[in-house]
Parts: structure tokens; sequence; C-alpha cells
């Protein structure tokens, strides 16, 4: 963390449970646009071996679109197996020809 730019994370380490770094992410902050993160690099490591690296980039920020309801909806084809979790317990189901979940048996 930096302190002076806002107490912002520029880099976190995952570690296994003997204290060896597993995983680096790199983040970098954009001078515009209120200095949200414009990109991060994961790198992978097995012992002191880089097995991975990826990096990504933000190309696009829109703060509080415009939304419907279709934006989260999900055609499942027919014989979906579906598990909904309500937050109590899940309940399975499968979809039908016409794209409905019914209750798995």
């Amino acid at each position: 963390m930096e302190p002076s730019n806002g107490y912002r994370i520029h880099r976190a380490y995952k570690r296994d449970n003997r204290g060896n770094v597993v995983t680096q992410v790199d983040v970098d902050y954009a001078v515009k646009d209120n200095g949200a993160i414009s990109k991060w690099r994961k790198i992978d490591f097995r012992g002191n071996v880089v097995t991975r690296t990826s990096t990504s980039m933000v190309s696009k920020i829109t703060l509080n679109p415009k939304v419907s309801d279709s934006d989260f909806s999900i055609k499942l084809a027919p014989r979906t197996l579906l598990f909904e979790n309500n937050g109590a317990r899940g309940q399975q189901a499968i979809v039908d020809e016409n794209g409905v979940p019914q209750p798995a048996e």
C-alpha cells in the first residue's frame, strides 16, 4: 500500500501454507478517470520458477450505466442442469425444451 496515494494496493501476494509466494499481482492506476485501475499483471510461481504470467488492461470504464432486466438474463439450452442457490439452500433443475427450468428428479 502507498499511504501518499490514498492507500492503494500496488502489489499483492498469495502465499501457500509455508509462506512461499505462489501468486504476485502488480496493479497500475490511471492518472485520469479518478485514478481507477488501468492494468494489472499476475505472476504465478512454483518455487522460484515463474510458471505463468498474464497482463490485463482496462479498456473502458462506465460508471452507473443504464441497465435493463435483459442484461441479467441468460438463455440456457434444453437439458442444461441448473443449480440455483438462493442463500438458504440450493435446488437443482433441468431446463425443458421451452427454456424453462423444471425441478430435477
